[in-house]
């Protein structure tokens, strides 16, 4: 074990192994802890993450294409101007909820896969209500916002495991983690497509169900903390600090300037195809190869942060992505 992984693992265990009475363990050998950035349990927990953040994020990534259908479809009735609040309440919760899912995970680690498998079940649900929507304000409640604080509980129990198990990969694995999302959404818009054009968004929301079950709950014994998780541990309060000083201030406005069009493209791209008058074929093909370069680029990025330091990889993708708007 190197020294940064032995720092890392030194601090994940005062984290996390403080009982409330303020004492440390009496030995180390009691908290033995199994290798990281390699072996079995490693990287079954990386596959386990994979499919998760995959099933999580690929249906808010696809909604382009639901949004496209919904504002054709005559099984919905009523006032049809709110239907982008779908896929931008969906994907703001699940951004803006990072906090407070973060917050809930410190506070009882204990209960973090028990927020997973909860979380599992309010997305499934809520999916499934959304199938039975006649109203635009339904699917804005169902596949909106239950939808994601429901996968907001699924994902984030993840990447606190992938943390603990990946600490000279952790770049490498958090990108391979976070491009499956894209992988997903890469085959998510084709298959979204197909099913909406033969069946119905019903019939289609019950098969992301039914897929979203069978893939995820067979992984779920695998994904596990590295770290254990001391019932009765101290709740140590977060020094926010850092949200004022001077390194955080401005990359805090360039990520959320940049978050102002981050999501343009994918929500937008299939409703704009249709208006110059392309195919849904045409414009279902935007949607994934936006969701390809995705793919590639977290796990290149990934790559590089566990070897360039990290404001070199920031400024590579600030070049990249300005250089791609100007060149529009």
């Amino acid at each position: 074990m190197n020294d940064a992984e032995q720092q890392i693992d030194e601090i994940a265990l005062n984290d996390n192994l403080v009982p409330s009475n303020g004492n440390r363990p009496q030995t180390q050998h009691e908290f033995s802890l199994p290798p990281a950035d390699g072996g079995k349990d490693a990287w079954l927990v990386l596959a386990g993450c994979t499919v998760i953040e995959g099933v999580v994020w690929s249906l808010p990534y696809s909604f382009g294409v639901f949004q496209d259908y919904y504002s054709k479809s005559e099984e919905l009735k009523g006032d049809r101007s709110n239907i982008a609040l779908i896929g931008t309440l969906g994907l703001g919760i699940l951004y803006l909820g990072s906090p407070i899912n973060l917050l809930l995970h410190r506070r009882w680690p204990q209960h973090r896969l028990k927020f997973l498998i909860s979380g599992l079940l309010i997305s499934s649900l809520s999916l499934t209500a959304a199938s039975f929507a006649t109203r635009v304000w339904q699917l804005i409640l169902t596949q909106g916002i239950l939808y994601a604080v429901g996968s907001g509980m699924m994902s984030y129990p993840t990447m606190i495991f992938l943390d603990q198990w990946f600490v000279r990969r952790k770049g490498l694995a958090f990108g391979i983690a976070w491009a499956s999302t894209n992988f997903w959404g890469v085959a998510a818009p084709f298959f979204v497509s197909w099913s909406l054009k033969h069946f119905s968004f019903r019939t289609t929301l019950r098969i992301w169900v039914i897929l979203t079950v069978i893939l995820a709950t067979p992984l779920i014994p695998f994904i596990r903390p590295r770290v254990p998780a001391a019932t009765g541990a101290q709740f140590r309060k977060i020094n926010l600090n850092f949200a004022i000083s001077a390194p955080f201030l401005p990359l805090q406005v360039g990520s959320l300037l940049e978050g102002f069009g981050y999501f343009l493209p994918g929500i937008f791209l299939p409703s704009y195809a249709r208006s110059l008058g392309l195919s849904t074929t045409i414009a279902t093909v935007g949607v994934g190869l936006i969701n390809t370069g995705n793919f590639f680029g977290c796990i290149v990025i990934g790559y590089l942060v566990d070897r360039w330091h990290v404001t070199d990889v920031i400024m590579l993708c600030t070049v990249g992505g300005t250089l791609s708007v100007a060149l529009l």
